[in-house]
């Protein structure tokens, strides 16, 4: 049921993220404390002042997470990543973004992943369009902001060039408007925060821990490893199909697709980059939320081998589902 509703056409099953939304908010208050953000931004840690009430940042968490979701899901049926229109992204985004219950209070991690799917739909729109400045200003504008919740988005910074490598011939003006983007943001936040003698301790994002692999393999409870090696082998899949289907695409959707491969690359990087930083960040896991959430959707819309397909679905989003309910209860 669940795999037909979230597999066919029909808007209205966004509607459905609310319950797991509700239940997620109501184990979070009763279950999880308010994390410290030690990686949030300068914007963050402005916002974070106002939000000092643990029901208030569930909420806008929540709200948060599922804005992603639905931009997330824009994207992929908005370029025909599947055969058909689905909502598989939606659903799989949400999942992920809740996989613990300290990231359902608001997260930089999480709104940064906002800004990467404006910033990624600006990009995208640019294919065979004879004027790109606003797109490619507002995609930089949205990086530079995001960055500003979560700092660590400098490393998604590149996409901004290599997008135009992909979708755009060599234009020397087109490739100076992303600076003028990604400055004009950050120059009043820095104004402004000067004004207020603000200091950003940038000594936190250099402080290494050694490699990410211990906290990739960590102990996080009976039930993560199944998840873990399940996600991976659907990711792989997914990913395969993914780069399959481009050999056999249009122009534009393979262009397309090449753009979300380097984004989702650029995603790891960060996820890497975090989980080594001696400073532990809530959600930095929710960094490939994005990628693995396209990927697997690309799977799961597949019509061969139908039954095996949505045995894994089923088994795959009750680990999801119930996997912060566990951790937490258990």
């Amino acid at each position: 049921m669940i795999h037909s509703a979230f597999g066919s056409n029909r808007p209205m099953v966004f509607g459905v993220l609310l319950i797991p939304a509700i239940i997620y908010g109501v184990l979070a208050l009763n279950h999880a404390q308010m994390p410290v953000h030690v990686l949030g931004g300068p914007l963050f840690d402005l916002l974070i002042t106002f939000v000092r009430l643990p029901y208030l940042s569930v909420i806008l968490g929540l709200i948060v997470n599922l804005i992603g979701a639905f931009l997330v899901n824009l994207l992929y049926n908005t370029h025909d990543y599947s055969v058909r229109e689905n909502y598989f992204p939606a659903f799989f985004y949400f999942l992920l973004a809740s996989l613990q219950l300290s990231w359902i209070y608001l997260n930089p991690v999480l709104i940064g992943n906002v800004f990467v799917l404006l910033a990624l739909r600006r990009i995208l729109r640019m294919y065979r369009v004879q004027e790109i400045t606003s797109m490619i200003y507002d995609a930089s504008f949205f990086l530079a902001l995001g960055a500003l919740f979560f700092p660590l988005l400098i490393f998604v910074f590149p996409l901004l060039w290599i997008g135009l490598i992909q979708l755009r011939t060599f234009n020397f003006r087109e490739w100076i408007v992303p600076i003028i983007g990604l400055l004009t943001p950050v120059v009043f936040t820095l104004v402004f925060f000067w004004w207020q003698d603000y200091t950003l301790d940038v000594s936190e994002y250099m402080a290494f821990n050694g490699l990410p692999l211990g906290e990739i393999f960590a102990d996080h409870g009976f039930w993560y490893l199944p998840i873990l090696i399940l996600s991976l082998l659907i990711l792989f899949i997914g990913l395969i199909t993914f780069l399959k289907d481009m050999s056999t695409s249009t122009v534009h959707k393979k262009n397309t697709k090449k753009v979300f491969v380097t984004v989702s690359i650029l995603m790891l990087a960060v996820c890497i980059y975090g989980l080594s930083l001696t400073s532990v960040q809530a959600g930095m896991f929710a960094t490939l939320a994005i990628p693995v959430s396209v990927f697997a959707s690309v799977y799961f819309s597949r019509t061969r081998r139908k039954k095996l397909v949505i045995f894994l679905f089923y088994v795959w989003v009750l680990l999801l589902f119930f996997y912060p309910i566990l951790a937490t209860l258990i």
